[in-house]
């Protein structure tokens, strides 16, 4: 499972650190990741905004991934495959 600092980067850097670990059948699971959602958790004078929801739209726009999220509370996607090119992958995210 995958929930480490809530950032569309750090997600990316966790998957991509696990990858080559992962049996073929594995399924990863990723929290925060549903939808765009902001958080008190820095205090309401530093609202935060778990962009993790921005690697789910690019890892869905690969044909070899399977990608199912549960909106539900702050979210959690399952995803499942293996990726055609990390090219899309490795891009930058722009603002996140």
């Amino acid at each position: 499972m995958v929930d480490g600092l809530h950032t569309a980067e750090q997600a990316r850097f966790d998957y991509r650190a696990f990858l080559a670990k992962l049996a073929d059948d594995a399924v990863v699971l990723f929290h925060d990741s549903a939808h765009r959602k902001g958080s008190p958790i820095y205090g309401r004078d530093n609202p935060y905004t778990h962009p993790v929801y921005l690697f789910m739209e690019r890892l869905r726009q690969d044909p070899g991934l399977q990608v199912f999220s549960l909106p539900h509370e702050d979210g959690i996607t399952l995803v499942q495959g293996w990726p055609e090119s990390l090219d899309s992958i490795n891009r930058p995210f722009d603002g996140a």
